[in-house]
């Protein structure tokens, strides 16, 4: 099988993209922010901490960027951030959306919290248990009388029907405004005429369900700018989760796109219909940043990270099938990092720190001035990473799973984990006994198990090394 040309071990930054970043109101700063005692230190001019804006895509591998050296992606607006930010080259998602999601409100492995499969909100089942003390409300107590507001806008996607739709506040969030899972009905092959609701879709307002008329990308947007607007000097996170560029795949608004997508086309080019929303999301995240105040723009970390790898109807053409989201593969996991703001030093570089989904926990805490929470075990701040150019990481490998047990009988339950290091990766298949190992430096798609060819004594001194480091980090855990 022919191996894909796209360079997946990350090129260096594109020489388009620092003219790229001028178009966006970036902020960035070359002075280094000092850090203070549990966090960053308050901004000078307004004895604020920085606020934070998490923006979270969906579906979105490094494939698909234009600062990961993606050769069809039209997304300026990010690789702008990109450019005048720091790009992270080795970061690490679970393979869904849920169980991403979890790690990064919670701070823990999936393991930790059970959550391990997509949550739908008609299963019966209960989503992400109250008693995890999730990320929002411990950005609340940490402030305590100070003030502070939190708001998500977009998809939840971590609580269902049993929970009702206050999940999301009950969770710790001031105001949620979204979706609580995906738009539209179930399929794979979903387009707008048959199936998407994009532009007409339920979600919750002021904790009660409700339809809302307009391109879904475009009303988080919306929604956050106004919720925003009214904040005034009190510092914020803020999390904008948006749906796309999950199914089902549709032509977005001629307006946000400047390569126009022929509807007629939708079920038939996946990757077309794919980069248009991508495209329409960038364009979007432009607004939402350039229509910031420039005093609130100026003291706001961005923070862009997807939940997952592209599903596999979008891949490129010449990737091996069977990639891509809800595998373990690295198309399924590795996922794009970008952080840009005032906290971040010598802005315009990429790093190569190991950063979990999880370590977004701890790492908006240090951005807001909050001294870390025990219970988040699993959360690294990397906010080092961005205050010293120099420093690479705190990490020595990171995780990822998918588990669950299966909804239909006649089907096996599921128990899979991977962790890596810098070079090499580990792969357990525990519901059938089998091991792999990888060397991602000469095989990044993962064509050659070390451990099938060699067994684990034909490996090189180095290899057989760091298998056995992996394996006892991963049996370290009691997962």
């Amino acid at each position: 099988m022919p191996k894909p040309t796209h360079k997946l071990r990350f090129p260096a930054l594109l020489p388009t993209i620092a003219a790229l970043g001028l178009l966006v109101a970036c902020g960035g700063s070359d002075a280094e922010p000092a850090g203070g005692q549990g966090g960053i230190s308050a901004d000078a001019s307004s004895g604020a901490p920085p606020n934070v804006l998490l923006i979270l895509l969906d579906d979105v591998g490094v494939e698909s960027m234009g600062c990961y050296g993606s050769p069809d992606a039209r997304t300026p607006v990010m690789d702008g951030l990109a450019a005048t930010g720091v790009r992270f080259d080795n970061a690490w998602a679970n393979p869904m959306c849920s169980p991403t999601r979890a790690t990064i409100m919670t701070g823990k492995y999936a393991f930790r919290t059970g959550v391990g499969r997509v949550f739908r909100a008609d299963s019966g089942e209960s989503g992400l248990p109250l008693s995890e003390l999730c990320l929002p409300q411990a950005i609340e107590d940490g402030f305590g009388e100070r003030g502070v507001h939190t708001a998500l806008f977009g998809k939840w996607h971590l609580g269902t029907h049993v929970d009702g739709p206050g999940h999301a506040v009950n969770q710790g969030f001031d105001v949620f405004r979204g979706t609580m899972e995906n738009i539209g009905e179930r399929g794979l092959k979903a387009d707008f005429e048959e199936r998407g609701k994009y532009f007409d879709f339920e979600e919750v307002v002021d904790g009660k369900l409700a339809r809302r008329q307009g391109y879904a990308t475009t009303v988080n947007v919306d929604d956050a700018l106004g919720a925003i607007g009214g904040y005034g000097d009190v510092p914020w996170f803020v999390t904008v989760s948006f749906n796309s560029a999950h199914m089902p795949f549709h032509a977005p608004p001629a307006e946000l796109l400047t390569k126009p997508f022929d509807r007629t086309q939708v079920g038939t080019d996946y990757r077309g219909a794919f980069l248009a929303m991508l495209e329409a999301m960038d364009t979007e995240i432009g607004r939402l940043l350039a229509d910031l105040p420039e005093g609130v723009r100026a003291r706001t970390n961005v923070i862009v990270l997807s939940d997952n790898g592209t599903t596999r109807l979008a891949l490129p053409a010449d990737f091996p099938r069977g990639l891509g989201k809800g595998t373990l593969s690295e198309s399924g996991v590795h996922v794009p990092l970008i952080v840009q703001g005032p906290s971040v030093a010598s802005p315009g570089r990429a790093s190569g720190a190991l950063v979990n989904s999880s370590d977004l926990y701890g790492t908006c805490l240090d951005l807001m001035g909050l001294d870390p929470q025990p219970a988040a075990k699993d959360s690294i701040s990397f906010a080092p990473v961005l205050l010293n150019p120099d420093h690479s990481g705190d990490r020595d490998w990171i995780l990822a799973e998918r588990f669950f047990k299966s909804r239909d009988p006649a089907k096996p339950d599921r128990d899979h984990v991977v962790l890596r290091g810098q070079r090499y990766k580990i792969f357990e298949n525990r519901s059938e006994g089998q091991t792999s190992f990888f060397d991602l430096e000469s095989d990044p798609l993962e064509f050659n198990d070390l451990l099938k060819a060699k067994g684990r004594e034909g490996l090189s001194e180095e290899q057989r090394a760091e298998f056995d480091r992996l394996r006892g980090a991963l049996a370290a855990l009691n997962r």
